[in-house]
C-alpha cells in the first residue's frame, strides 16, 4: 500500500525529486536498518573506548623491583633493577620519615641511572624510600616495595672504606 512520502535521489544529474511513492513495508525496513546501523556504531564506539582504556592501563610501567639500600655517614645509596616495561624514560625517588608516608619526590628531573645517592639525610633518623618508573607517555608505575635505613656515622676508617667499596661496586654493577 503506497504512502504519501517521496524519495529524493541525491545522485540524480539534476538533483530532482523522484515522483515515486515508497510502500510502507520498504519504509519500515529502511527505518529498522538505520536503527540497526546506529546500534552497531554505538557498540563499536563503546568497544573502541574500552580497548583504549585497557591499552592505557596495560601501557603503565611496572614497579621497580629488587631495591637495594645501604647507608653511611649522612648518606643513603639506592639501587634497583631495570624496568622491563616498554618506553620507560626514567625513575622518581620518593622519601619519607614514616613508613606510611607522605612520600616526597627527591629528584628534580627523571633519573635515568638505576641508582640514587641521597646526601640530604641526617644520622640517626630512619628514612623510607620508594621508587616509581615513568614511561614516554608520562604514566607512572605504582611505587616499588618500601625500603628503609638509618644513616649512622662511620665507626672507623675501615667502615668508611667498606662503604666506598660497596658503593663503587654497586655503581658499576647496576650501570653495566
Amino acid at each position: 500500500m503506497p504512502v504519501n512520502r517521496f524519495f529524493t535521489n541525491p545522485h540524480s544529474p539534476n538533483g530532482l525529486c523522484l515522483d515515486r511513492r515508497l510502500p510502507a513495508d520498504i519504509l519500515a525496513v529502511t527505518a529498522a536498518s538505520i536503527a540497526t546501523v546506529m546500534h552497531i556504531k554505538r557498540n563499536l564506539a563503546l568497544t573502541i573506548l574500552l580497548l583504549a582504556v585497557a591499552f592505557a592501563a596495560a601501557a603503565q610501567p611496572a614497579s621497580p623491583t629488587n631495591m637495594v639500600i645501604f647507608s653511611g655517614d649522612k648518606s643513603v645509596i639506592l639501587h634497583w633493577d631495570p624496568d622491563s616495561s616498554p618506553n620507560v624514560t626514567g625513575y622518581n625517588v620518593n622519601r619519607s620519615t614514616s613508613a606510611t608516608g607522605p612520600f616526597t619526590q627527591q629528584n628534580k628531573s627523571l633519573l635515568t641511572p638505576l641508582g640514587y645517592c641521597d646526601l640530604s639525610v641526617s644520622d640517626g633518623t630512619t628514612y623510607y624510600y620508594q621508587v616509581t618508573a615513568v614511561n614516554a607517555s608520562s604514566q607512572t608505575s605504582a611505587p616499588s616495595a618500601t625500603v628503609f635505613t638509618v644513616p649512622e656515622p662511620f665507626a672507623s676508617d675501615d667502615a668508611f672504606m667498606d662503604y666506598l667499596e660497596e658503593a663503587n661496586f654497586d655503581f658499576f654493577w647496576y650501570t653495566a
